[in-house]
């Protein structure tokens, strides 16, 4: 007797835990946890009860509406209007599949989580006068350039233009500095073809070396 009881409560139990789903493919609806307050039956609009009725399942019926009970999550659910059941729980393999897939996507986000965060649209900071200061990367290790973009307010249109300008001003600059440094190594290579003792040519060759070393930190400071 205590063990048909006890059947008997586990049965109870589940039914309790079941919830129903009201879906209608026609309209691309659903409603998880409750039958539709209001349906549309030919071109009427009757509103139902909270507790069905015979009169109500019709109505329902009639609108297109189909219940489906499930005993799982409502977020372990799938619901596609093309297949049959439209609504059903999720199998175990794919919960499993999911699992796996948000596992992926945790260990995807710590590792994106350990390396220096990009900026895709750049970083800029105001300066003393409100204007907005961009920090622009450049090529052959200089420094960002800490380029104005706005006279306030920011807006793209300016900022492109003050980007393209300061670059362009950075590139020519660049440009001039390694035509001087060409002349630089033209004039020490004409000095050592023409040097006339040992003294002369040696005097070059540093000098043609200092000028061709790469800049220490200390250099520029």
């Amino acid at each position: 007797m205590k063990k048909t009881i006890a059947i008997l409560a586990v049965l109870l139990a589940a039914q309790a835990q079941a919830e129903t789903a009201w879906v209608n493919v026609g309209l691309r609806k659903v409603n998880k946890f409750q039958h539709p307050q209001v349906v549309i039956v030919e071109g009427r609009t009757v509103s139902l009860p909270a507790v069905l009725t015979d009169s109500a399942l019709a109505y329902l019926a009639a609108a297109g509406w189909v219940a489906y009970e499930y005993d799982c999550a409502a977020a372990d659910t799938i619901l596609d209007y093309d297949a049959v059941p439209p609504f059903r729980c999720m199998t175990a393999q794919e919960l499993a599949d999911r699992e796996s897939a948000r596992a992926a996507e945790q260990a995807a986000a710590e590792a994106q989580a350990a390396l220096p965060t990009v900026f895709e649209t750049g970083i800029a900071v105001l300066d003393a006068d409100g204007h907005h200061m961009e920090f622009v990367p450049v090529a052959d290790g200089e420094p960002p350039l800490a380029i104005q973009i706005s006279d306030s307010p920011l807006d793209k249109a300016t900022r492109d233009a003050k980007v393209a300008a300061k670059l362009a001003e950075f590139a020519a600059a660049k440009a001039e500095r390694k035509a001087l440094k060409d002349r630089e190594l033209d004039d020490l290579k004409a000095a050592i073809a023409s040097a006339k003792n040992h003294k002369e040519l040696g005097a070059a060759v540093v000098k043609w070396i200092e000028a061709t070393e790469p800049a220490t930190v200390e250099d520029s400071k």
